[in-house]
């Protein structure tokens, strides 16, 4: 229930996006608009989703080490 209510609104969101741009409003055909707090954490989760597929199957076939630097 919760994952389709998060669904529902970030489909809204999404379709609902317009940003302001020397006095012009545009709504952009993919994506999120420049600028809004949305986009940060957009990328944060498609960022998460490639890697953990990446590394996934490279792990699976061991052909990767990997490691975290602080």
């Amino acid at each position: 229930m919760l994952k389709q209510e998060i669904l529902q609104t970030l489909h809204i969101i999404l379709n609902q996006n317009y940003f302001k741009f020397n006095d012009s409003f545009y709504k952009p055909a993919t994506g999120v608009g420049m600028g809004s707090p949305l986009s940060g954490l957009i990328v944060k989760v498609f960022s998460q989703y490639c890697e953990n597929l990446i590394l996934r199957h490279a792990f699976e076939n061991k052909h990767i080490f990997y490691t975290c630097c602080s």
